[in-house]
């Protein structure tokens, strides 16, 4: 991006309100930086203009009226060939006229910059190494954060679109703009709207991030707009409060209470896949839906909600998790207060849902009994103390448990079916060891035989986590790689970089269940493997996604041979969690099954 002189042969003119005109000067330029305090704001300028010889003619541009904008466009001069869109920033770009910076105008420019965070340095050259822009050389850019000790400076890597930063990018191509940052290295800095974050790319590193949940907490922009789904729930708890929550919900989980939840698992998943029927096309995104929906009302409420409801609540689900992914870039680039319609339906399913929960509590509180499900327990769970959980915290906990478990299990049970679709030979060898389970009463140690099923949801996991992409804050000033980041920092990891690594996984693009063959995976180092995080922020309920995957591919593979649709592609839709845009299946029925 440059400014382009009103005679340049360019087609891109400037805008009519900036007209420059070269002129020639016999005194050097006046130093503009004396004009500009640094420590005005927490961002700095830092200017270098070379006095020219004494009593030597040079040229320079001087503008005729207001402050110019800032125009898109690539232009090859002296400076190089840079390409970027502004909104009326400066980044790493050519600078206009120096000398025009005594003018008050410009100097309104130079501290709004500075403002809002870029640090440019610039050299002159020599006025006949361009013909078509002001002669300039940018030396360094890049946001400087003050510390209590010292400057911390953030140098962006390419493709910041002016006040937007990197949002631009992640929302148009977030897994090919997040696969593409560890080239840049292990601890990589980005400008997401107005926040700078940082992004873990190398696992090592993540892992000693995870472990220390008491520095790398949560709060902050980043989890505000979770936190208008799962309130204050164990996703979004800062570490105290996330502590006493994980102990009082942790006995939902334990692997008694798997083993029961087991068989309950089995019989809706059942009742799911015996209402499909032969040739039939099947919407394995929307059905996975269900069947997780299903599984999730059964072991959450019992009987509680009815088939009218349940169907009530998936849409809702679907709103909630599409409008999440709206409402968190709206918040990162200042245009939360924009209405649109994402927003909107998001809204009205967040306040629907709220009120199911809201009253399912209430008539359990009502009815006083155990009713043999999770929301029974939460209501009944004390730690040591005696200490138990408040409504509005049992409210929060039921929300999480059923949105990201709902959600998270349905994406992965969506993109296995898809990957095996397209290997029959695989579908045979996941059928035998289904016929291991028994027809009814299934339980952990039948689950654990199916040895190849776990292998293939562990692949799937490998390339498709669910969750694509978590967020700390810093609650301390701390040093990471060498490098000190200031308290309040934000820190990003990828599940997806990190299991798209090469040096991890060779051909990380391939699905390959062999990889999970025993002891094909000890030279991971960790963090190598984190679909459901680290640490003790690992997600509660990974086994019971575990448990009811492994039972619904291996019931739907005993029972379907799967074929998908001629020509289509599916492609990952990254929403709230990163399932696939679509997967449509040709179903037949094994001839086993016909009798």
């Amino acid at each position: 991006m440059t400014f382009l002189p009103p005679h340049t042969s360019d087609k891109r003119r400037m805008p009519e309100t900036a007209h420059y005109k070269k002129v020639p000067v016999m005194e050097p330029p006046a130093d503009v930086s004396a004009d500009v305090d640094p420590s005005a704001a927490p961002y700095g300028l830092d200017h270098t203009v070379p006095a020219a010889s004494p009593g030597k003619q040079t040229f320079t541009w001087q503008r005729e009226t207001s402050p110019p904008r800032l125009i898109a466009s690539t232009v090859s001069t002296g400076c190089g060939s840079r390409q970027a869109l502004h909104a009326g920033f400066i980044r790493s770009a050519q600078r206009p006229l120096r000398d025009t910076a005594r003018d008050p105008a410009t100097q309104y420019e130079l501290r709004r910059n500075r403002r809002i965070g870029y640090a440019v340095s610039v050299a002159r050259r020599p006025a006949e190494s361009s013909l078509h822009s002001p002669p300039c050389h940018i030396r360094d850019w890049g946001p400087v954060v003050r510390g209590k000790d010292r400057d911390y400076k953030l140098d962006a890597i390419p493709g910041s679109w002016g006040g937007l930063g990197h949002i631009v990018r992640l929302w148009r191509d977030p897994l090919g703009f997040l696969e593409s940052l560890p080239k840049h290295g292990d601890l990589v800095r980005l400008r997401l709207g107005t926040v700078r974050v940082w992004m873990l790319c190398d696992p090592e590193l993540t892992h000693h991030v995870l472990q220390d949940g008491r520095t790398f907490d949560k709060g902050g922009t980043f989890d505000e707009a979770t936190r208008l789904i799962v309130q204050d729930g164990l996703v979004v708890a800062p570490h105290e409060p996330h502590k006493r929550q994980r102990r009082l919900v942790q006995p939902v989980f334990h692997h008694q209470r798997l083993d029961q939840y087991a068989a309950v698992m089995d019989t809706e998943i059942r009742a799911v896949s015996d209402s499909w029927s032969t040739d039939r096309v099947l919407d394995g995104v929307g059905e996975m839906q269900r069947l997780a929906m299903r599984v999730t009302a059964r072991t959450m409420f019992s009987s509680a909600l009815g088939e009218h409801t349940v169907a009530q609540v998936r849409e809702d689900l679907t709103n909630i998790m599409d409008g999440a992914r709206h409402k968190l870039f709206a918040r990162m680039s200042g245009l939360a207060w924009v209405p649109t319609a994402a927003g909107k339906r998001f809204d009205t399913s967040i306040a629907r849902m709220n009120k199911t929960v809201t009253d399912l509590i209430a008539d359990y509180r009502r009815s006083g009994r155990d009713h043999g499900d999770m929301l029974s327990m939460l209501l009944e769970s004390t730690d040591e103390h005696g200490d138990a959980l408040t409504d509005d915290e049992v409210h929060a906990q039921v929300l999480t448990v059923f949105m990201a478990g709902t959600e998270t299990t349905a994406s992965l049970l969506a993109w296995a079916l898809h990957l095996v679709s397209e290997d029959e030979d695989l579908q045979d060898r996941i059928r035998e060891e289904a016929r291991e389970l028994p027809n009814e009463g299934v339980g952990l140690a039948d689950v654990g035989k199916l040895k190849l099923t776990r292998r293939v949801l562990t692949e799937t996991l490998r390339m498709y986590p669910p969750v694509w992409i978590f967020h700390r804050r810093l609650r301390t000033e701390s040093k990471v790689l060498g490098t000190r980041l200031p308290e309040g920092s934000n820190l990003f990891y990828s599940p997806y970089v990190i299991h798209h690594r090469p040096d991890l996984y060779p051909e990380p693009h391939e699905f390959r269940p062999d990889r999970w063959l025993p002891g094909a995976s000890d030279h991971l180092p960790k963090g190598g493997y984190v679909p459901f995080g680290g640490g003790s922020r690992k997600c509660i309920g990974d086994e019971f996604a575990h448990t009811e995957s492994a039972i619904a591919l291996a019931r739907i593979l005993g029972t379907w041979r799967l074929r998908p649709m001629p020509g289509e592609v599916v492609r990952p839709a990254v929403k709230a969690s990163l399932r696939p845009d679509a997967v449509r299946l040709r179903l037949y029925r094994h001839a086993r099954q016909e009798a």
